[in-house]
């Protein structure tokens, strides 16, 4: 059913997790899984390198990003898509967005969900996984760890080999897997943009009505967010190993926020077609009832100034109403995005990056000059 929608719910991936009791539909979902995931990914890779002779490997600060932050955060993502599309595809029911068509609507949530739930693509995305972890191992790729070129070195790393074998395979199994579901949603509003939709121009959103679209975009900041640390623990190693400034990494932080709102909001814009000819058409026929009405209100009322029946007249309100009723007109944009999403996405993006830049000025250091200048007791400049 269409109003049970969900396009996290569902796959190979999230049956094995409910096999093993990770997975029970409730809010304590992610902190299950997430403790799963560091007990097999993170914790067994410390040890090991704790034990041999790459202890070095742990002050990989991108590493410890990937397992420690990203993972859990693309775990809570799961919770977080599951009640917005869930809520979207229910809103377009529920409140007449697609009157008529309420079957197509179900049938395009049925086959997205059949999509979620093929084992195929999530067969080849962990073979993918896979063969990049051993890209890794074996230094195809110029990994930011240390090289093995022949097995006996490889069985002499078990802390690398763990990771190529284990933890990093997982971590870029859950990111190309939200890539994935990224892509069934994009198809799914692809597909609903090309119903007949009914946006109301005079909604109080602004936005016809359609302002519930962008809420699954606040839910994938959450995986925004884990790409995020994993780009600040690779530039934290940049400047605590490589004497790299936090300036060289400000096009990366920049490219990072210019692809995190492309891809979170970029499937609204499928909807701009539809909002900017209701928003043309209200137009045109607000201005004929607005033309009339005021002529009618000029016509009954401007002879009889000074007349007391004007007052408490419904006329005024009426007019008052219509004015009311034109601005919000006049202020409606075409693509249904808040203000607050695209900051929720910002600072997903941006904000391990700030936390970087602490490495450069400490948080005490920062808060003792601001301190200081507030209160008059720093050197005049």
């Amino acid at each position: 059913m269409a109003d049970d929608f969900s396009l996290v719910r569902g796959g190979p991936f999230h049956r094995l997790m409910r096999a093993a009791g990770l997975a029970r539909d409730d809010r304590w979902d992610p902190l299950r899984q997430s403790a799963a995931a560091i007990a097999v990914a993170w914790l067994p890779f410390a040890l090991l390198a704790r034990a041999g002779e790459e202890g070095h490997l742990l002050d990989n600060f991108a590493l410890h990003a990937r397992l420690l932050v990203a993972i859990p955060c693309f775990l809570v993502a799961e919770s977080s898509l599951h009640v917005r599309t869930c809520r979207c595809i229910g809103r377009l029911l529920e409140d007449g967005w697609a009157p008529g068509q309420e079957g197509a609507v179900r049938a395009i949530a049925g086959s997205i969900e059949r999509a979620r739930d093929a084992a195929l693509p999530e067969l080849v995305l962990l073979l993918g996984a896979l063969a990049v972890g051993q890209a890794h191992l074996w230094g195809h790729l110029d990994p930011v760890l240390a090289r093995a070129v022949s097995w006996g070195e490889v069985t002499r790393a078990p802390a690398l080999f763990w990771y190529g074998v284990v933890a990093l395979p997982l971590f870029q199994f859950l990111a190309a897997r939200w890539l994935w579901r990224w892509a069934l949603w994009t198809l799914a509003l692809f597909r609903i943009s090309r119903l007949h939709l009914r946006p109301v121009a005079t909604h109080p959103d602004e936005r016809g009505g359609f302002v519930f679209l962008s809420e699954p975009s606040v839910g994938f900041s959450w995986v925004v967010l884990g790409n995020s640390a994993v780009l600040a623990g690779a530039g934290a190693n940049r400047i605590l190993h490589a004497g790299v400034g936090i300036d060289a990494l400000v096009p990366h932080a920049l490219a990072l926020l210019g692809v995190a709102q492309i891809l979170c909001f970029g499937p609204t814009f499928f909807f701009v077609r539809c909002l900017w000819r209701t928003r043309f058409a209200a137009i045109r026929d607000y201005g004929r009832l607005a033309a009339g009405y005021t002529r009618g209100f000029e016509r009954r009322w401007i002879p009889r100034i000074g007349d007391e029946a004007l007052l408490g007249s419904p006329d005024i309100q009426s007019l008052a109403d219509l004015a009311n009723s034109y601005a919000v007109l006049q202020r409606m944009r075409v693509v249904p995005v808040t203000r607050r999403a695209l900051l929720v996405v910002a600072v997903a993006a941006l904000g391990p990056m700030v936390a970087l830049a602490l490495i450069d000025v400490p948080l005490t250091d920062l808060l003792r000059d601001v301190g200081s200048t507030w209160l008059g007791l720093g050197p005049l400049r």
